[in-house]
């Protein structure tokens, strides 16, 4: 069912999800956060966005980047997507419905200045959103090791990852040296944001925020 829904939300923002895709969707105040952390080492630059889902980092990215180039698999989130940015008169969006591995890296290179990424892959085994969210790297999809060894290959390692708390964050580190923020909601542990290359500034850090 498609709903409009409001609750990771602030100033009366309301998006356009599939019930699954609200609940993936990260919260307005830590999207703002991302999005102003990456942009203060990139700024006047153009960003790739892995897994945008139905745009609720997107719309926060095109507000800070040049450029957003944006990918999902799922083509109806695309779509939804799409009305979410198109409803808040943002532009500077290029929505691709693809598998992120089948993309010519290389005309993406050409045709923007791609300098940072931030990816947002799917936390469960199972796929049963809420539930077994992945314990290894190489469980999430699309693991976050292949990922990470692409866009390092293929665009840059200014990488940030958001990813379950329940992530192995020893895995993490031995991808590349890395920064791991924890994120709490309400003082409670909910998920993490992994930074690489010069997004690093600290081996690990905190952002906090309240919710209702």
């Amino acid at each position: 069912m498609i709903t409009y829904d409001q609750t990771k939300y602030l100033d009366g923002l309301k998006l356009k999800g599939d019930s699954d895709g609200h609940i993936v969707a990260n919260y307005q105040i830590v999207s703002e956060h991302v999005a102003k952390r990456l942009s203060s080492k990139h700024q006047s630059e153009d960003i790739l966005e892995v897994c945008c889902g139905i745009g609720a980092t997107t719309i926060f990215l095109a507000k800070t980047f040049s450029n957003v180039i944006a990918v999902d698999l799922n083509g109806k989130r695309i779509d939804l997507a799409k009305e979410n940015l198109q409803s808040l008169g943002l532009s500077n969006v290029n929505l691709i419905n693809s598998d992120i591995f089948d993309l010519d890296m290389k005309s993406i290179r050409e045709k923007y200045q791609t300098n940072v990424v931030y990816t947002d892959v799917e936390w469960t085994i199972s796929g049963l959103y809420g539930q077994d969210h992945a314990n290894h790297i190489t469980d999430t999809s699309p693991a976050t090791d292949k990922l990470f060894h692409f866009l390092s290959k293929n665009i840059t390692n200014n990488i940030c990852m958001r990813l379950p708390k329940t992530i192995d964050i020893t895995e993490l580190r031995h991808l590349l040296k890395c920064e791991i923020e924890k994120v709490y909601k309400n003082n409670k542990l909910s998920f993490i944001n992994c930074y690489f290359g010069d997004l690093v500034e600290h081996k690990q850090s905190e952002f906090r925020f309240e919710w209702d």
